[in-house]
């Protein structure tokens, strides 16, 4: 996501770019032509006062990128570096530095050869150990790209190669290597800084922007890099990175105009009430909230109860009473990515077809109480759940209700059942529960993993390991697709999950900044295969 974070806000700000890209494709020229027309510099001007785009970073631990814990702080510094690939806003990866990609037969060593020519802005040529280095600098780290590198033991130069070692098959790796590469040289003196200071000084790198000027602990000052490997050259000259002591103080900069952007969730903008008139973008991500079903059969749980569960949840209504800003998926792939098929959710998002499936397994009201009902051996079973929600999240509450009122309309019975987080989650652990609402951070791959350790949250002997162990290293874009459309086939028939929806991302501006008018672009494409996405 730090790349169309990165797309959208530096590559930049909407229709004199687009114009400019529509004028290099129709006359076949370079793509750093086209932008010396007088009518799009002066619609690039309406866009940012002075040609300078402000920013800003906080709570700062490093100026490390491949080592801050700091999310909002790793994409804004990513502006200055360039990645193996760049994640799109499909989830598909468009080739960057990586001139080409193989898998080993056993799906366990990923090699790729680094583009040639490219320098850093210290004037060092990029190499396939600088590459390495990171990636091993991410591993050993604390920092935001550490957990989505887990899959990850190592990486070594081979020539102009770097193998990655996995610990297990990771399907559609290349979307997780849009990392910043720093170069090997010198870079734990860059680091740490003189007297061990870690924001001494800045990593150089080889991206569209380098370094200008760094003011201690103040300002980092960009300009554009004219010597950019892909040509590509962008409207604003100047990009400024404030440095604020927390996001308090950076939303406060917000709201006063002293910044431009500020990304975030979508929890920002359902919590917070700005000073002043804000615009915002919304992008595509990758915080999955689901129901969690115990896939531990009953009377009362079977797969078809689990699927008419899934189908009969009003997903619009659970949105609106959470006052969500989010995107409806009953699977853990994001409707967005490439990779997802309606095809695979079996019963859809249909409260009807719900009812004719529970009836046809047997369930009705007998008693006319208003809850479904099964007799089985002489015994009456109902169709009752307790649903688990943390205490600790009024968000949940409100779409743990919007939840059960759904399920009652169709007859099944939902107990909601407040516990103090710590409470919850030992349940949720131990496997002591029938329903509970959760919530976790996806991997932008969607790996096929993703979707079997959901699967365990609910019963430790379900496993699509099996099924998937002979499709992971495939590299082929409709292989994959139609491997995730089996494996979410399977997915589909066990019900262990309940999608709800995932939480959309958010690029807060300035008023005088048309949100809705930003576009993001892959610069590093040639000139003939612009991909400019709304």
């Amino acid at each position: 996501m730090k790349r169309i974070v990165t797309a959208i806000c530096v590559l930049l700000l909407a229709v004199p770019l687009a114009c400019s890209c529509a004028q290099n494709n129709s006359a076949g020229t370079g793509a750093g032509e086209g932008r010396s027309s007088t009518e799009a510099a002066a619609k690039a001007e309406a866009w940012v006062d002075n040609d300078i785009l402000d920013l800003c970073i906080y709570n700062t631990d490093t100026l490390n990128p491949l080592t801050t814990s700091v999310k909002h702080n790793a994409e804004v510094l990513s502006f200055m570096y360039d990645s193996l690939y760049t994640a799109q806003s499909d989830f598909s990866a468009a080739a960057n530095l990586a001139e080409n990609a193989s898998v080993s037969p056993d799906g366990l060593t990923y090699s790729v050869q680094i583009r040639s020519g490219v320098q850093f802005s210290n004037g060092e040529t990029l190499a396939a150990n600088d590459v390495a280095a990171s990636i091993n600098t991410i591993i050993a780290s604390n920092g935001y790209y550490k957990n989505r590198l887990t899959m990850i033991k190592g990486a070594a130069a081979k020539g102009n190669r770097v193998e990655i070692y996995l610990k297990k098959p990771t399907a559609n790796l290349n979307v997780l290597l849009d990392f910043p590469i720093l170069p090997k040289g010198g870079k734990e003196e860059h680091a740490k800084g003189e007297n061990n200071d870690v924001l001494s000084s800045v990593i150089p790198g080889s991206g569209i922007y380098q370094l200008s000027e760094y003011q201690l602990n103040k300002e980092i000052r960009l300009k554009v890099n004219r010597s950019h490997h892909s040509g590509a050259m962008p409207y604003i000259e100047t990009v400024v990175i404030h440095m604020a002591a927390d996001r308090e103080t950076a939303v406060s900069m917000l709201e006063n105009s002293r910044i431009d952007m500020l990304t975030g969730y979508a929890a920002d903008i359902e919590t917070y009430t700005p000073r002043k008139k804000l615009n915002y973008k919304t992008y595509n991500g990758c915080r999955f909230v689901f129901l969690g079903m115990n896939t531990k059969e009953k009377e009362a749980n079977t797969p078809k109860v689990r699927s008419a569960v899934s189908a009969a949840i009003h997903r619009e209504d659970i949105l609106s009473a959470g006052n969500v800003n989010a995107v409806i998926s009953s699977l853990p792939v994001h409707p967005g990515a490439y990779l997802y098929s309606s095809d695979t959710d079996l019963y859809g998002i249909n409260q009807s077809g719900a009812g004719g499936l529970l009836a046809a397994e047997g369930w009705a009201d007998t008693d006319s109480n208003g809850i479904l009902d099964k007799t089985v051996l002489s015994k009456k079973y109902e169709l009752s759940f307790e649903l688990l929600v943390s205490a600790d999240s009024p968000t949940k509450t409100l779409i743990a209700e919007s939840v059960r009122k759904s399920l009652s309309a169709l007859g099944i019975n939902i107990k909601i059942r407040s516990l103090p987080y710590a409470a919850y989650q030992s349940k949720i652990s131990s496997g002591d529960y029938e329903l509970f609402l959760g919530e976790t951070e996806l991997l932008p791959n969607f790996d096929f993993d993703d979707i079997s350790t959901l699967s365990k949250l609910n019963q430790k002997d379900i496993a699509l390991s099996d099924e998937i162990k002979d499709t992971q290293s495939a590299t082929d874009s409709m292989t994959q697709k139609e491997n995730y459309s089996q494996i979410l086939s399977l997915y589909s028939a066990q019900r262990p999950v309940a999608g709800l929806y995932f939480k959309n991302e958010v690029l807060l501006c300035d008023e005088r900044i048309k949100a809705e008018n930003i576009l993001t672009l892959n610069p590093y494409k040639s000139v003939h295969t612009w991909s400019i996405t709304d």
